[in-house]
């Protein structure tokens, strides 16, 4: 009895047919995320960094007046905390991507 179909290695002789176009909604949907959240993290990045600024030339400008003082603080305070808080969601979906088998990055 003869194989109508053979396959030399592992799946190694099948090739497409010509002119089937390559890639797929996936692998394009990955590079729109890609550059979504690479986007997204530069812009919070660049923002809190302003913010950080902005409190400190604040905080100088205050010249002892604790209301103003606190004030620059708490600006300093929220922007630090913001930028840990979108660091660890970069991480956070890192994470799923590679456990989902996703190259975010």
């Amino acid at each position: 009895m003869d194989i109508a179909l053979t396959l030399p290695g592992s799946f190694g002789g099948i090739t497409p047919p010509p002119n089937v176009p390559e890639g797929s909604l996936f692998v394009e949907g990955v590079k729109i995320l890609q550059l979504g959240v690479s986007v997204f993290l530069t812009i919070i990045i660049l923002l809190s960094i302003g913010y950080i600024l902005w409190g400190s030339i604040r905080y100088i400008i205050a010249r002892g007046e604790r209301e103003k003082i606190q004030s620059a603080r708490e600006k300093i305070t929220y922007a630090i905390v913001g930028l840990v808080v979108a660091l660890l969601a970069f991480f956070v979906v890192a994470i799923v991507g590679d456990f989902f088998n996703v190259p975010l990055f």
